[in-house]
């Protein structure tokens, strides 16, 4: 749960990748694409979640292998204050490192 408060997440990726040896694996969870902009102001969010099949395209030009991007089963509840709440999907992404 950290991709959507770094400035450019598909580098992150890469650097995961960059620090495990071949073989590893690598697994983060996040937030899927959503509509609710509070997070940004109250949480300092920098993205408003993520389409899979963008964090699959990221794993893939990473150098992962085995990637698989899926529905973690869980809702992401948060509130704010203002009144307004969230509950946004979450899900779970891993690979392989080649």
């Amino acid at each position: 749960m950290y991709l959507h408060h770094v400035e450019r997440p598909a580098v992150a990726i890469v650097e995961m990748a960059r620090i495990l040896k071949p073989g590893g694996i690598a697994v983060t969870t996040d937030l899927d694409a959503h509509q609710h902009t509070w997070p940004r102001d109250e949480h300092h969010d920098r993205w408003m979640g993520f389409a899979r099949d963008d964090i699959r395209a990221w794993l893939v030009d990473a150098g992962f292998a085995a990637e698989q991007v899926e529905d973690l089963g869980d809702r992401c509840r948060a509130a704010a204050t203002a009144g307004s709440d969230a509950a946004i999907s979450i899900f779970i992404a891993y690979g392989r490192r080649k």
